[in-house]
């Protein structure tokens, strides 16, 4: 198969110009001379940046690359690396040009951003479309960019913080238990009686439209409570279940909701009729150590021990995420600062689409989306702007405080993204370096330790009351680890 010279100039000069990259790499990269740079805000975090880069250093770096060529340049007639120098430049002329042009918009580029102090949002655009070229003034380019804003925030370490209270109620104990025995109840049936609340009866229902049944279901059972399966024709009918013998009926007009399962009866009147065949109650277990042996606890002492250990690490993760809310909160009003508008823009339409989304996966009505609309709309707009200045005033105080992630420390994330999403780390990891998502993981774990900083170096009212507490909060917290690692826990948390 005869070998494309193209194909064959472009690899020898791409192997001229490692070897030049290669050689610079080893001392100090050189500033290109005379590069010329103009910089104009045209609004909030908006600037025009147009860069010139000179002819001589064009020039330069294409000596640079002919000295690497010309001792390994193929040239028909000749043999290899023996074709004179102006021969080789007149065969490699063009690729070479291309090449050192390419990379000089690169070079200087980055040269720009540190001389003028610039940190772009976004990709920038330096595809040849934006080049322009002149064989006496040399290569320029304008670009149009938004940046981060400049600001300097100052005073952050010893902020003022109130300490939220992280006292596990006994209340909230026994509401658990409770909720635990009602998950355990067994039903049974009422020989004698009227219904009561929490009751389950079984029962028959059919609803009609203008006298014509569209839906009827036989022997289901029904809870009396406002957790039923009739609340979404209607909230308050399952209270006209209550006080009624096996054999009663009760019947009452609803509107069908926009959601009903049946579109040509959607938001038409109906006749609801609910018929009582049998009731069933439920038998709570006694709350003593053979209820806890069934759920795989010792005895009850340990099975509340369990539950404490869990509320205490989630009213410590609630008393950690309100810290960390008043650090954002100060953090804000020490400083103020425009915004990217075309970034704001971009990631609130993103949040509203997530929202819409997620009403539209719950079941709301499409009318009745576009109709909070607005309001989302807003809502999303200020949580966008409020989260991007947090991440800006974080970015810097992590610069200003050289708190930096390790690639083990990213390693350690991503092990434990794919721990918790059934996947594999390897792949895993893939997805995320495709989709862009690895700078972004990278942000996040670097905010989250410069928050832990900041809370560190603050001053806490009423840390001291809980100096019991900071103990009781790592020894809670194991507690809470070895609870979530055992199968009896899960099966606990399930329950409550």
């Amino acid at each position: 198969m005869t070998e494309d010279p193209e194909k064959k100039k472009e690899e020898e000069v791409t192997e001229a110009r490692e070897a030049v990259a290669a050689a610079e790499a080893e001392e100090e990269e050189e500033k290109i001379e005379g590069l010329e740079t103009e910089l104009n805000e045209t609004g909030p975090c908006k600037v025009e940046v147009k860069v010139r880069v000179p002819k001589e250093a064009i020039d330069a770096e294409c000596t640079k690359t002919f000295d690497e060529l010309t001792p390994n340049a193929t040239i028909p007639g000749f043999r290899r690396g023996h074709a004179p120098r102006r021969l080789v430049e007149r065969h490699y002329e063009n690729i070479v040009l291309e090449d050192v042009k390419r990379m000089l918009v690169a070079r200087s580029w980055e040269q720009v951003k540190e001389e003028q102090e610039i940190r772009p949002v976004g990709e920038v655009d330096l595809s040849d479309e934006k080049i322009e070229y002149d064989e006496e003034k040399g290569l320029s380019y304008n670009l149009e960019l938004e940046i981060a804003p400049k600001f300097d925030i100052t005073d952050y370490k010893g902020l003022e913080l109130s300490q939220p209270s992280a006292e596990v109620e006994e209340e909230a104990v026994e509401r658990i238990l409770e909720n635990l025995r009602k998950r355990n109840a067994v039903l049974e049936p009422v020989e004698k009686g009227k219904t009561r609340q929490d009751d389950v009866p079984v029962v028959d229902c059919d609803i009609k439209v203008e006298d014509e049944v569209v839906q009827s279901v036989s022997d289901q059972e029904i809870n009396l409570n406002e957790d039923n399966w009739l609340r979404g024709l209607d909230p308050e009918l399952w209270k006209d279940l209550l006080g009624k013998e096996p054999g009663a009926s009760t019947t009452k007009t609803v509107t069908l909701p926009k959601t009903y399962q049946k579109e040509e009866y959607r938001e038409k009147e109906a006749e609801v009729t609910v018929t009582i065949k049998d009731i069933k109650r439920p038998k709570l277990p006694e709350l003593d150590d053979e209820f806890a042996r069934d759920l795989l606890y010792e005895g009850l002492e340990d099975l509340k021990k369990s539950v404490r250990g869990q509320l205490a690490a989630r009213k410590e993760q609630d008393a950690r995420a309100e810290l960390a809310r008043q650090v954002e909160q100060k953090l804000l009003d020490m400083v103020g600062f425009g915004l990217p508008e075309n970034l704001v823009q971009r990631m609130t339409e993103r949040s509203i689409n997530r929202q819409r989304l997620s009403l539209a996966y719950q079941g709301v009505p499409r009318d009745d989306i576009e109709k909070a609309a607005p309001r989302i709309q807003e809502g999303a707009q200020q949580q966008t702007e409020r989260d991007m200045r947090i991440y800006f005033i974080l970015q810097q105080i992590a610069e200003k405080e050289d708190i930096s992630v390790s690639e083990g420390e990213l390693e350690r994330r991503i092990q434990l993204l794919a721990q918790y999403r059934g996947t594999r780390v390897g792949r895993l990891r893939e997805e995320l370096r495709q989709e862009g998502r690895l700078e972004l993981l990278r942000a996040e774990i670097r905010d989250e330790k410069t928050m832990e900083f900041l809370l560190a170096e603050a001053k806490i009212e009423g840390a001291g009351k809980e100096a019991d507490t900071a103990k009781a909060s790592e020894k809670s917290k194991a507690s809470a680890e070895k609870i979530e690692d055992s199968p009896k826990a899960e099966e606990s948390e399930d329950k409550t």
